[in-house]
């Protein structure tokens, strides 16, 4: 059955980030120094909702999921500022926390040497260079996580997450993805809608069931905002449009200009609607 193979999920997956946000990136960004700059305000957005919403839900998800072993260790690949190694660090002998940004890792850090844990490892790197066998990561985690990771982004990369794991694997990846205000300045900038985000997860369900494995898959939607300072507010948008080409050299005048269009008392909103899937499934079957 052509549908069910690994080739023709690939090569779905590959059609789709050409037509997707990403692609249209500048390739020459920094992506290491993107993050960055994004550190701060990425652990002030999320760092104090690790019980709630989606992280509540993926926190849930992986403490039912049979591969948390007090005996074993895991990997969080893409861990950021550390939402879910951190909370996960009591659950394991150790977690192997993996990210590009020395930012991201810092902030880690500090927020576990701050509640007294001392088994998270950190580790700057990005995954496809990570050499399993230079390494001694071949089948060494019992559970291996992947959680809104760019890390995980084709076959290569997937494959090789499996191949760290000793039991099991979690990838959890937006299906859609809707920021209203950046959509606005996209629009605003290059006369024409924004390109949607990769259904990433809904790739990565398909490849490993190809593979032979039989993952599970949780579809959940989610709708969150904030309220940001006139400043703060143009500083994230623009932080979030710094990826791309700016042809007309106007963008920080439009993003400045809308943002206090649409403002309120010096406060502006920000919504975005998001569709994430959470994939489950043993390596030993």
């Amino acid at each position: 059955m052509k549908w069910n193979t690994i080739t023709f999920w690939e090569s779905e997956w590959i059609a789709e980030k050409k037509r997707s946000l990403y692609e249209v990136r500048q390739k020459n960004i920094d992506q290491a120094e993107w993050w960055n700059r994004r550190a701060p305000g990425f652990n002030a957005r999320h760092g104090e909702k690790r019980k709630g919403g989606s992280c509540g839900n993926i926190l849930e998800m992986i403490h039912r999921s049979g591969f948390v072993d007090p005996k074993s260790w895991m990997l969080d690949i893409g861990c950021g500022p550390g939402n879910y190694a951190i909370p996960l660090a009591a659950r394991f002998e150790k977690v192997v926390a993996l990210d590009t940004s020395p930012e991201m890792l810092s902030i880690l850090e500090t927020r576990a040497r701050d509640m007294g844990i001392r088994n998270i490892e950190t580790v700057c790197m990005p995954w496809e260079d990570v050499d399993l066998d230079g390494m001694n990561w071949r089948g060494r985690f019992g559970l291996v996580a992947a959680i809104k990771s760019p890390g995980i982004r084709d076959v290569k990369t997937l494959r090789k997450m499996i191949d760290a794991s000793l039991s099991g694997c979690f990838y959890s990846g937006f299906v859609l993805r809707e920021d209203y205000a950046q959509a606005d300045i996209w629009r605003l900038t290059f006369r024409e809608k924004m390109p949607p985000v990769s259904a990433d997860a809904f790739y990565v369900y398909h490849l490993v069931h190809a593979m032979g494995y039989l993952p599970s898959i949780e579809l959940r939607r989610y709708r969150s905002g904030s309220l940001d300072d006139i400043e703060t507010a143009k500083e994230n948008l623009a932080l979030m449009m710094a990826p791309y080409e700016d042809p007309s050299g106007m963008m920080a005048e439009r993003i400045s200009e809308y943002v206090m269009e649409k403002s309120t008392d010096g406060r502006f909103e920000k919504i975005v609607r998001s569709e994430e899937g959470s994939v489950l499934w043993s390596v030993n079957q």
